[in-house]
């Protein structure tokens, strides 16, 4: 057990109602590994890092997260979408009364087959980090050519039951 003498401390109503009334959002990281290669990546220095969050200490941290005021729980990475138990991690946030979202590149999102499998699992909400407005732009800064996919992602996203953003990176690529 990674977080023993962590878990299980509150878990009354009193809690629950707190996490109603003044509730922190938390921020899971379960991977280092992405399918982009930006340069300016701040997870650059964990690159050589292909491990992924076991599927254990990710349900003792949800755990954990139970006792605290914890609402929204925002799943990042690497690459959160490409862990392999992304969507098991989404139902069980969802499962235990947690609002699970995620910062995304959002590629995986191309696939309207995945789209539907995170909003069947719970996933609220889907922040698309954008890093270019071409193909060419795109590629400069990702090191991947995927402008079209991030595009079809999008659209993907806006027409699902999830809420849906964008976040907008600024590099010299760009300006």
């Amino acid at each position: 057990m990674y977080l023993g003498k962590f878990k299980g401390k509150r878990k009354d109503s009193k809690m629950n109602e707190n996490r109603k009334e003044n509730s922190l959002t938390s921020w899971l990281t379960i991977n280092h590994a992405c399918n982009l290669r930006c340069a300016w990546c701040y997870q650059k220095q964990f690159s050589g890092s292909k491990k992924s969050m076991p599927e254990k200490l990710i349900m003792e941290l949800i755990d954990l997260l139970l006792d605290l005021p914890a609402k929204d729980v925002i799943l990042i990475g690497g690459e959160p979408t490409i862990h392999p138990l992304f969507l098991k991690t989404v139902k069980a946030i969802r499962s235990k009364g947690l609002t699970p979202k995620a910062v995304s590149n959002s590629i995986r999102f191309s696939d309207p087959d995945f789209v539907k499998a995170a909003e069947d699992a719970g996933l609220s909400m889907v922040v698309s980090s954008v890093k270019g407005f071409s193909e060419d732009e795109y590629e400069r800064a990702t090191g991947i050519r995927a402008f079209s996919k991030l595009r079809t992602a999008i659209e993907n996203l806006d027409n699902s039951g999830m809420k849906h953003r964008i976040s907008i990176t600024i590099t010299s690529d760009i300006i």
